[in-house]
């Protein structure tokens, strides 16, 4: 029997939620790191907004979550994006040394639905990576598959107050 390892990583979005929806993924699933991972992800959706002429005192959310991992893939890139075209770039077993998966089980990949429904058949329930954009090479950043294997703890409100972030905590 696989033990789960629980751990208490946190999450940072401009959206505001009460649990983590499977139909919200926009890669391969909900990326955890360390709180200075949120922050500095935090200070990343700013400078986007930033760009685009949105107002600064935009909210964003921090997430602090308890996350159930069973079964991590370790990978040992960071694809910064994690998009399939960059994924694929680090797995595809014809173009690279990877051989987590066969070519025939590349050839059934067309995107990243495909390849966590892949992940999954393999028995992972999670990505663990070193988070270079984000953060320091040495620390985990985890991306998880399913919302089921996520339980939000605390969620704090942050907002850009001239050169500051005020953070208040959120009472759910």
């Amino acid at each position: 029997m696989e033990k789960t390892v629980k751990k208490i990583m946190y999450h940072s979005s401009d959206v505001l939620f009460n649990c983590f929806d499977n139909s919200y993924i926009k890669d391969m699933g909900f990326h955890f790191g360390l709180k200075k991972h949120a922050y500095n992800n935090i200070d990343n959706i700013f400078i986007k907004k930033e760009n685009d002429l949105v107002e600064w005192d935009e909210i964003c959310y921090l997430y602090e979550c308890e996350i159930a991992l069973k079964n991590t893939y370790k990978f040992i890139l960071d694809c910064w994006n994690w998009s399939f075209e960059m994924v694929s770039i680090c797995l595809n077993p014809q173009k690279n040394s990877c051989k987590l998966f066969t070519i025939e089980e590349w050839e059934k990949i067309h995107n990243n639905n495909d390849l966590v429904f892949e992940f999954k058949k393999k028995g992972y329930d999670s990505i663990e990576y070193h988070n270079t954009f984000e953060g320091d090479f040495n620390e985990a950043s985890f991306i998880v598959f399913d919302s089921k294997n996520i339980k939000i703890l605390k969620v704090y409100e942050c907002k850009v107050i001239g050169r500051f972030l005020e953070i208040s905590e959120i009472n759910k």
